[in-house]
């Protein structure tokens, strides 16, 4: 289960960047707690023939053997986004991703007590590569947003060309007053290679609900729950969040185009 720590929300008008940074922590039904922290940088100039977007994390947990054991991920997006028509948008993009963790060999005992955000085999075998894909986003009302996209990971380090999993994921975001609802299914099929000698794929259902509003002095708070279950795995996690935002007078200009914020009036 995991729960918000504290986030932080920054637009800097002049270079027009968007930074977004969080702590959160995560309890575990068999090891120790895990702590992480995620930060993104949104960057959109008119000048620019594209958009970019920097993103960071690290997570860490403490094992039985009181070791700090860790994973870092950096990755670097470019994408550029073209309006349909009035109502639909589609945003074609393509990621680069380099990641170091603190073990680097597979062990039973190890793998069984610590989180999978920290490590896995797959993990280990992808270090490094490629990511692209494409999402259209059409809102046919204001209080309704569809999303659809496709995406592409390649394969790991010595194989950078071939892929090695397709992804497709669809978003339905509904807001019924006060709350917002927001659905997400996501089928993703991993190609056969020298890891696998068949393909396989997963599917993964989440459900979120929550409630924000704006105040007047531009004060925000948003608060929420969110269930995610996998169909293969049978593996299910949860997160709260209370988030609550102030001292800036940008409204909700913080928030950068791509992320749908329905508010009830202040």
């Amino acid at each position: 289960m995991n729960l918000v720590l504290h986030s932080y929300r920054y637009y800097d008008k002049n270079n027009k960047n968007y930074y977004y940074t969080y702590i959160f922590g995560r309890a575990s039904e068999y090891g120790y707690p895990l702590l992480g922290l995620k930060t993104r940088l949104y960057n959109s100039q008119e000048y620019l023939p594209f958009n970019y977007q920097i993103s960071g994390m690290i997570y860490m947990q403490k094992t039985k053997l009181f070791n700090i054991e860790w994973r870092s991920k950096l990755d670097f997006k470019l994408s550029k986004k073209y309006e349909l028509s009035l109502k639909t948008k589609h945003t074609p993009y393509i990621s680069a991703f380099a990641q170091i963790m603190s073990n680097n060999k597979y062990n039973e005992n190890f793998y069984y007590e610590i989180d999978r955000d920290i490590f896995s085999q797959y993990k280990l075998d992808h270090q490094t590569g490629l990511n692209f894909g494409d999402s259209i986003i059409f809102q046919p009302y204001l209080d309704t947003i569809l999303k659809t996209g496709i995406s592409m990971t390649t394969n790991e380090d010595n194989h950078i060309l071939e892929l090695d999993n397709i992804s497709l994921n669809t978003q339905i975001q509904q807001f019924i007053n006060p709350f917002i609802i927001d659905i997400k299914y996501r089928f993703r099929l991993y190609n056969s290679d020298n890891d696998r000698t068949n393909s396989f794929s997963k599917n993964l259902f989440s459900l979120k609900l929550s409630w924000n509003k704006w105040f007047k002095n531009f004060k925000f708070i948003d608060l929420g729950c969110e269930l995610s279950y996998e169909i293969e795995s049978k593996v299910s996690s949860g997160m709260f969040f209370i988030k609550y935002y102030f001292d800036n007078d940008l409204k909700n200009r913080i928030f950068f185009s791509e992320e749908a914020i329905f508010s009830n009036n202040y």
